[in-house]
């Protein structure tokens, strides 16, 4: 992967569909069963061989793989978790909750009686084009030869999030989480960029980060 790839992947953002998202999740909330979950809690996406759906209106979750806890990314609201389980009984991840949080949850099989009888197939199909563009730009990324590319990567991602979100994550646990990668090698790594004045940390947490160099 070349430099301008690198800085593609870096810099390449999808824009949410939150309309079409608020749409369904609109029409959907009268046949979800609300919950309210707390912090830590992890939910399946599929339970007894039934899909079902997640309708998040506010807060965040953590979607994780279920064979190594990896986290493959944090979810904010308005968003809908689960959709794409329509061809498969089997999930290869799972979701975590950061926060007490309210959720709706659904049948997958009665989505799509509700979308037949709500003519919301093109705002179905919008909003799982979004997921799969998610996932295959995370694909891209985790394919990065070195692991500093990957710590880059996640660094940016932290970056972009708000200020008093990122008050709340510690960048090393942030990384580790997301890599796998071992602490002290990210911090190590964080360490010599702090050095460089590529970035500043303060009690754990990114509070500055200027442009990353490409190799390390």
């Amino acid at each position: 992967m070349n430099k301008k790839e690198l800085d593609t992947l870096s810099e390449y953002r999808l824009i949410k569909p939150v309309e079409d998202i608020e749409r369904l999740i609109e029409a959907l909330t009268p046949d979800a069963t609300t919950i309210t979950f707390r912090h830590g809690q992890r939910l399946d996406l599929i339970t007894q061989q039934e899909p079902k759906c997640y309708l998040l209106t506010e807060g965040s979750l953590h979607v994780n793989r279920i064979r190594d806890g990896l986290v493959l990314g944090t979810v904010y609201g308005p968003a809908i978790l689960g959709m794409s389980n329509f061809s498969s009984s089997l999930d290869p991840t799972y979701i975590t909750t950061d926060e007490d949080v309210r959720l709706g949850v659904v049948r997958l099989d009665d989505i799509f009686d509700i979308l037949d009888r709500t003519q919301l197939w093109k705002s179905f199909s919008i909003t799982l084009l979004y997921i799969i563009g998610h996932y295959h730009h995370y694909n891209l990324k985790m394919i990065a030869p070195t692991s500093y590319e990957k710590v880059r990567y996640q660094l940016i991602d932290l970056a972009s999030k708000p200020v008093d979100v990122r008050a709340e994550i510690n960048v090393t646990e942030f990384i580790h989480e997301r890599t796998l990668l071992s602490r002290s090698h990210i911090m190590a790594i964080l360490s010599e960029l702090k050095t460089g004045g590529y970035i500043k940390i303060k009690k754990g947490n990114l509070v500055e980060l200027t442009e990353l160099p490409q190799k390390y």
